[in-house]
């Protein structure tokens, strides 16, 4: 496993919930210990806190050794629930292939993502979202990331979101992706070089990644909504980039 200066790096599922199964364990081992180490110099009898032998509910703030461990317990799962959960989430984003080889650089190709013959100057291409309906599209380039993000501002019109751009590292800041994201009326080429149809409320993701190597442009297009679902896991894909 490669892993740059910034704590990204290309992981798969397993890890990740494995990191998840040691922080669990470890908050397991500190409630342990927390009702361990307990003292209760008040009688169990008369009015006190804790779980009865009649299987009463532990109290919000309960006194007795037995009702601090019970609700220490209570919360300690709800805490594992939570890790996990986003453990989970993580794992979903990033563990679908983890080595794949597009314009000299490794990606870290996000889980769901299905694969699209690739066509024209495109290198590589997958589809995504409901029905498929968004695109994302690999290409070596030629020229700055200043003429293509000026190029991709000029493909949507009528902008209701952005456009917006940011700078996202990755490898150790020896691969930086410059990134743009706008919403409105998009009409950009298809495969043969023709112009698509303007299509209204389409979200566009655009991404130029320089490196010692050729650069690599990412874009990606479709429904607002849909784009939207994958847009996390589209970022966490370019700050995962990993030279060869």
């Amino acid at each position: 496993m490669k892993r740059n200066t910034r704590g990204w790096g290309i992981v798969g599922g397993g890890t990740i919930r494995t990191l998840a199964t040691a922080i669990s364990l470890g908050a397991i081992a500190l409630a342990i210990g927390g009702a361990g180490g307990c003292e209760d110099k008040k009688p169990s009898g008369g009015g006190g806190g804790g779980v009865g032998a009649g299987g009463q509910s532990t109290p919000s703030n309960p006194t007795s050794v037995l009702g601090k461990s019970a609700k220490m317990g209570k919360d300690v799962k709800s805490a594992i629930e939570q890790t996990n959960e986003q453990a989970n989430q993580a794992a979903g984003a990033m563990s679908g292939d983890a080595g794949k080889e597009i314009g000299g650089l490794r990606w870290a190709i996000p889980t769901g993502w299905e694969v699209v013959p690739a066509s024209g100057m495109r290198i590589a291409e997958y589809k995504a979202g409901e029905g498929g309906s968004v695109s994302i599209r690999f290409f070596a380039t030629q020229g700055t990331a200043e003429m293509n993000i000026s190029r991709w501002k000029g493909q949507v019109k009528d902008p209701t979101d952005g456009p917006s751009t940011k700078t996202i590292p990755a490898a150790g800041g020896t691969v930086k992706a410059q990134v743009v994201a706008v919403t409105g009326t998009y009409s950009g080429m298809g495969p043969s070089g023709a112009p698509t149809p303007p299509a209204a409320n389409t979200r566009f993701l655009g991404a130029f990644l320089d490196w010692s190597g050729n650069p690599v442009q990412v874009v990606v297009t479709g429904p607002d909504e849909q784009v939207r679902s994958i847009e996390k896991a589209w970022e966490m894909m370019l700050a995962g980039v990993q030279t060869k």
